[in-house]
């Protein structure tokens, strides 16, 4: 499966990567995303781990799903 990205003048779409599974850690933390999105209460740096390094790319070549992260253009695509 081959890497989609897209983007505009404002926001960058394209698959996480291993430098942002703090920021995967940081928002799973949310008690409103908690209540609504199937996610380990507490969502450790591990849990982020797995998803980022291990279900991300795997839903990627098995063609089930994308996940993409979305970045600031104009941060240079930081999340």
């Amino acid at each position: 499966m081959h890497e989609i990205t897209l983007t505009t003048d404002r926001l960058t779409l394209d698959r996480p990567r291993e430098t942002d599974v703090d920021v995967v850690r940081a928002h799973c933390q949310d008690e409103e995303l908690q209540r609504y999105v199937p996610v380990p209460v507490p969502y450790e740096r591990e849990h982020a781990e797995g998803f980022v390094l291990g279900l991300v790319p795997e839903w990627d070549r098995n063609g089930v799903e994308h996940v993409f992260a979305i970045r600031r253009t104009a941060d240079g695509g930081r999340p």
